[in-house]
């Protein structure tokens, strides 16, 4: 930090905590690792930010700086202005790294802002603690985040810049189920049906000291394939081949010189909604519902090659193929109890 700077902190006794927040007390085992996440004022998103260490704010010593050095020996910090927040991540934490620190953000030739954060490194397990602080997940989905304590306080889920709960209930408009597991000395945290807007931190609170957690939720995605192969043809598409064995009942698929990109979901699929009839010249689907029925496999890989049925079959639409039917169905003898006493079927429905 600039002298210069520092002996104007010392002049004026300031610190300007409101601006910049973070947790209070974090406790880390020996040889672990841990990232404090720093929440600044959007008037500092292009300010310089720092994280130093030391008793006394006007005195500490800066470890690392979001302009040079973003990284010295094991610690590292980076700044993320569109959350207006700058994380500070140590690693190989040894008790040499016990101590106060200060999240920093300079906001002119001789000033600045901060908030204080306390360190312990523990050579058994720490008084509250998460088994990660990085947990990701998808639309939709839930996540579930185990807060282990010591001794037995009053444990909170908080979400930093929101509010708190200490029991099952709502979090920013997020249904949290909450279950305190006395036996594991586990205080057990689940999102569900997490949206976009959850991604941030959150931290557990024993009352007296923080771990803090990041959410992250990514939209959801659906991965498709236009790739098909048929036992009728083709049965080779560059790396894939196909064979039938109607002797053993089983077809074969073999793929080779595969990649990366090659991983995902496939499917084995018969076709049996498209099998035309001899008798009457129609499919099964079409026979009983005028429609087309779509298996799974052409659901995915989309529809093969031939003639389509219309996709909104009318009342006009299933007379004209039930007559049809039973006029094929009588001329071939296939169906005897229809040759005498036959009506139109739309008088059926009177």
């Amino acid at each position: 930090m600039d002298p210069l700077m520092l002996l104007f902190l010392l002049i004026a006794g300031l610190t300007g905590s409101d601006s910049v927040s973070s947790v209070g007390r974090v406790s880390v085992q020996s040889g672990g690792s841990v990232t404090i996440p720093c929440f600044y004022e959007d008037q500092y998103k292009t300010h310089v930010k720092y994280w130093c260490k030391g008793s006394d704010w006007s005195s500490c010593t800066t470890i690392v700086c979001s302009d040079s050095p973003q990284k010295k020996g094991e610690a590292s910090i980076r700044d993320d202005p569109d959350q207006r927040v700058f994380n500070v991540t140590m690693n190989n934490l040894t008790d040499g790294d016990s101590g106060s620190y200060w999240c920093g953000v300079e906001i002119g030739r001789g000033s600045a802002v901060g908030t204080w954060v306390s360190l312990s490194v523990t050579e058994g397990s720490p008084g509250l603690s998460v088994d990660k602080q990085q947990v990701t997940s998808v639309e939709g989905d839930s996540v579930s985040i185990q807060c282990r304590y010591g001794d037995h306080y009053s444990l909170s889920w908080c979400r930093m810049g929101g509010s708190c709960i200490t029991r099952s209930s709502g979090l920013d408009g997020r249904p949290v189920l909450i279950r305190d597991d006395r036996v594991k000395k586990a205080f057990i945290v689940t999102m569900r049906g997490l949206e976009r807007k959850d991604t941030g931190w959150y931290w557990c609170d024993n009352g007296y000291q923080q771990i803090p957690v990041h959410i992250s939720v990514s939209q959801r995605t659906t991965t498709t394939t236009s790739t098909e192969l048929r036992s009728d043809s083709p049965q080779k598409k560059d790396e894939v081949s196909i064979k039938d064995d109607p002797d053993q009942s089983v077809f074969t698929v073999t793929m080779n010189n595969l990649k990366t990109g090659d991983s995902g979901c496939y499917w084995c699929g018969v076709e049996i909604s498209r099998a035309v009839q001899e008798a009457t010249g129609c499919t099964p689907a079409s026979l009983m519902y005028s429609c087309r029925l779509w298996t799974p496999v052409e659901l995915v890989f989309g529809s093969p090659p031939g003639p389509e049925l219309p996709a909104t079959p009318g009342l006009d639409y299933l007379q004209d193929h039930v007559q049809t039917m039973h006029e094929l169905a009588r001329k071939k003898g296939g169906l005897p109890k229809l040759d005498s006493h036959w009506r139109d079927p739309q008088e059926v429905l009177k």
